[in-house]
């Protein structure tokens, strides 16, 4: 799995922001005002719930690669720690100081928006409201309900670090 995130510099600007995987990282491109790939001086960073991440990721990777079966899940929460970059911790692609962070919410991207006027368009997209998605999510918030416990356990050792970035950092829309 490489580093998938990427910065774009707004053109104009001395602002870029980090689209981290599943962080709203496709509306983030597509809506984006012109831009280059590369940092600036104050880089805009969106944080998620990890659970909350990882479940979309989830559903996201079992979508695309059609490999859900019954035991799936349950090998994974035995031994396994992420199915590709929409699971990765999301402190694996923040690097640098002097970073503003907000906190994912249905309307974050508009706080960005109202704040740094960096967005042509507020394309909200990845919504797993298309059927494809829709079996796989059904399958996915089942076997979650009925591996609650272990679950949220393994979710907190793993993205430990996640956990503790938003624990210690400041959420300009908050």
């Amino acid at each position: 799995i490489k580093d998938v995130a990427t910065i774009y510099k707004v053109n104009g600007k001395d602002v870029s922001i980090l689209a981290i995987p599943k962080n709203c990282s496709s509306s983030i491109i597509t809506g984006l005002k012109p831009s280059v790939i590369g940092s600036a001086n104050t880089v805009i960073c969106i944080l998620r719930d990890p659970f909350d991440r990882w479940r979309s990721g989830t559903i996201q990777y079992f979508t695309h690669e059609e490999r859900l079966q019954a035991h799936t899940l349950d090998v994974w929460l035995k031994t396994g720690t992420y199915f590709d970059e929409h699971t990765l911790p999301q402190t694996t692609f923040i690097k640098g100081n002097n970073i503003v962070y907000y906190y994912y919410k249905s309307n974050v991207l508009e706080s960005i928006q109202a704040d740094w006027n960096i967005f042509d368009s507020i394309p909200h997209l990845q919504k797993t409201e298309q059927p494809d998605k829709q079996k796989i999510k059904r399958k996915v918030d089942k076997w979650i309900s009925k591996n609650k416990e272990q679950l949220k356990d393994k979710i907190v050792n793993i993205y430990k670090d996640d956990y503790e970035q938003i624990e210690k950092v400041k959420f300009k829309n908050e």
